[in-house]
């Protein structure tokens, strides 16, 4: 019986390792999503011609209209919540650099929900045998 307490322990544990692991997952893909739109945003700028009328994205799938005044620099945050002025370019690379650095987390993160998952499903197998062995036994 002490078995059978342990392993619904460590299930437990598990269960809340991978539901945090879970969270991690949407919000990575989420922070990705925003960095695409970011990057997609700043090559349609570069594109753009000044005076050119443009739809800007505002957050939660929400856009409004404007004129490009410059298109040759955008104002990037480039670490600790600090914004700069970047040049275009630079601004496009730093964004599809942060995707590739998100994209590395998203798959690190994702091994390790399946690890878990599979130690989950590993366990509840055990649980089983052992609950069938008690039962046997009576």
């Amino acid at each position: 019986m002490d078995d059978i307490r342990q392993i619904s322990t460590r299930l437990a544990m598990l269960e809340r390792q991978a539901e945090s692991l879970r969270m991690n997952l949407e919000m990575l893909q989420g922070h990705i999503r925003e960095l695409m739109v970011a990057r997609d945003t700043v090559k349609s700028i570069k594109d753009a011609k000044e005076g050119q009328e443009v739809l800007f994205p505002v957050g939660g799938g929400s856009y409004t209209f404007g004129k490009i005044t410059d298109n040759s620099s955008v104002i990037i945050n480039i670490g600790s919540d600090v914004a700069a002025k970047q040049g275009i370019d630079k601004a496009i690379t730093m964004l599809e650099g942060r995707i590739e650095e998100m994209k590395g987390l998203l798959n690190k993160t994702s091994s390790s929900y399946s690890e878990v998952a599979n130690a989950m499903a590993e366990l509840e197998d055990k649980g089983r045998q052992l609950v069938e062995k008690q039962s046997q036994k009576k």
